[in-house]
C-alpha cells in the first residue's frame, strides 16, 4: 500500500510540473497580461481581494516586476503576495490606495510612482503594512517632478532608503511606452557594454528606475499572507501494524515554522485510542454430592476483560510545500521523534458477579522511536496528511512484535497566524 501511494504522489508532482498557466487574462473587471517575466494590470477600478491561501489567475509564475496600469484605482489586500523575485514596480497614476499587498518582497529594488500625491498604505490589525517585510531601506523610490517632499513627509513612504523624482521626459511618457520599456528590461535584464553605449537617452532614463531582476530560483504565493508561524488541529486515524492491525481513532494536531519561501520546520503530536472488549473472564466450579457422590460442573462468565491500546506519536520534521492551481498545494517531507504505546487490560466484574474473584488491571508501556516520510495534501484551510512510522523496535514490554510500523491519515484546520 505504501509503495502505491508513493508512487502516487511522485506522478502527481511530474503532473504538476507539466501543468501551464495562461499568459493573459481576465481578472474580474481588470485584465493581466505576463510577458517576460512581467506582470501587467490594466483596466478600471480596483484589483480583486485574494484570501490568504488563493491563487492569482496567472498562478505561480516566476515574475521580476510588476506594472498596474493608468485606470486602476487601487490594489486591494492579498492582491501580489508571493512573487519574491520581483525587483521592481510601477505604480500608474491613478493608484490612490494600497491595502497589504506587496510583503516579504526582500529582493525590491525600485518602485515608481506615477502619481504625485502619495497613494495611501493601509494597515492589517496587527500593525503591518503595505511593504512590510520588503526590502524598502534599500530600495529606491522614483516619484514624479516635484512630489519629492510630499512622500518624504508621509510616514510609510519616507521609509525607502532613497527618493529620487523621475525626469521629466519619462514621466511624460505614455503609459503604453512605459510598459513596452518594463518588458523590454526584463527580456534582457544584463546589458552587454556596447548596447550601454549605444543607449539613447530615453532608455538610459528608463534603465534609471527599473532595474534589471537579479536571478532568482524560485517564487510562489505567500504561505498564509505572508505568516511565519502556523498552526494545525483535526481528526486522525492511526493504524497501528503488528502481530496484528489494530485501528485507532484519535486527534492530530501540529504547527510550523517557515524556514523560507516553501520550505517548513514542524512539530506534530497525534494520538489514538481503541477500546474493545478482549474476551469474558470465565471458571469452572465443580460440585459434589456428599450422599450421592455425583459431581455436577457449571461453567461461570463472571465478567468481560476489556482492553485500550493508546498509541501517541511526537514527531519533529521537514516539509516542503508546491503550489498547484486553484487554491490546491502539495507537500512532502519527512519527520522523526518518539511513540510512547500504552496496553491497558481490565477486568470488570459482571453485575450479578457473586465470586470473590478480584478486580484486575494488567498495564503494559513501551516507548519507541520513530522515523518516515509525510505527504499532503491542502485546499485553502484544508489539509489532508499521510503518515508512515517506521518503529526502533519490535519489543513491547517483553512482548515481541514482527516489524511494527503504523500508518496515520490526519483531515487538519490548517490555520496561518
Amino acid at each position: 500500500m505504501t509503495v502505491k501511494v508513493m508512487k502516487l504522489f511522485f506522478f502527481a508532482l511530474l503532473l504538476t510540473s507539466a501543468v501551464g498557466y495562461a499568459q493573459s487574462g481576465a481578472w474580474q473587471d481588470l485584465q493581466w497580461r505576463l510577458t517576460n517575466q512581467t506582470l501587467v494590470i490594466s483596466g478600471n477600478g480596483a484589483t480583486p481581494v485574494v484570501k490568504p491561501g488563493g491563487v492569482p489567475p496567472w498562478g505561480y509564475s516566476t515574475l521580476k516586476t510588476i506594472v498596474i496600469d493608468d485606470g486602476v484605482t487601487g490594489i486591494s489586500k492579498g492582491a501580489f503576495l508571493g512573487p519574491k523575485a520581483v525587483t521592481s514596480i510601477i505604480l500608474g497614476a491613478d493608484v490612490a490606495e494600497i491595502d497589504v499587498a506587496f510583503t516579504y518582497y526582500r529582493n525590491l529594488e525600485t518602485v515608481e510612482v506615477r502619481r504625485a500625491v502619495p497613494p495611501v498604505l493601509l494597515k492589517n490589525r496587527s500593525g503591518g503594512g503595505t511593504f512590510t517585510g520588503a526590502s524598502v531601506a534599500k530600495a529606491k523610490l522614483v516619484v514624479p517632478p516635484g512630489a519629492k517632499a510630499a512622500y518624504q513627509a508621509d510616514e510609510q513612504w519616507n521609509k525607502f532608503g532613497s527618493i529620487e523624482e523621475m525626469a521629466a521626459d519619462r514621466f511624460n511618457t505614455a503609459s503604453e511606452e512605459v510598459i513596452s520599456q518594463a518588458v523590454a528590461a526584463t527580456a534582457k535584464p544584463v546589458a552587454t557594454k556596447s548596447a550601454a553605449v549605444a543607449a539613447t537617452s530615453a532608455s538610459a532614463a528608463t534603465a534609471s528606475s527599473v532595474k534589471p531582476a537579479a536571478a532568482v530560483s524560485s517564487s510562489g504565493l505567500t504561505y498564509g499572507a505572508g505568516k511565519k508561524v502556523y498552526m494545525e488541529f483535526g481528526l486522525a486515524t492511526d493504524v497501528f501494524h503488528a502481530d496484528e492491525t489494530h485501528t485507532l481513532w484519535g486527534m492530530d494536531m501540529g504547527m510550523g515554522y517557515r524556514l523560507s519561501e516553501r520550505n517548513f520546520l514542524t512539530f506534530n503530536y497525534a494520538f489514538g485510542v481503541r477500546r474493545e472488549n478482549i474476551g469474558t473472564f470465565s471458571y469452572v466450579e465443580t460440585v459434589t454430592n456428599i450422599s450421592t457422590g455425583q459431581k455436577t460442573t457449571t461453567t461461570h462468565n463472571d465478567g468481560v476483560i476489556k482492553a485500550r491500546f493508546t498509541h501517541s506519536t511526537v514527531l519533529l520534521g521537514w516539509r516542503y510545500e508546491l503550489p498547484l492551481k486553484n487554491f490546491w498545494w502539495l507537500d512532502f517531507g519527512i519527520a522523526a521523534g518518539g511513540a510512547p504505546y500504552r496496553l491497558k487490560a481490565q477486568y470488570v466484574p459482571s453485575l450479578d458477579n457473586e465470586s470473590d474473584l478480584p478486580y484486575f488491571d494488567k498495564k503494559n508501556n513501551a516507548y519507541m522511536g520513530v522515523i518516515g516520510p509525510t505527504v499532503g495534501a491542502r485546499y485553502k484551510f484544508m489539509r489532508l496528511t499521510y503518515r508512515y512510522l517506521f518503529h526502533s523496535s519490535d519489543d513491547f514490554h517483553g512482548v515481541e512484535l514482527s516489524s511494527p510500523t503504523a500508518s496515520q491519515f490526519s483531515l487538519k484546520f490548517h490555520l496561518p497566524f
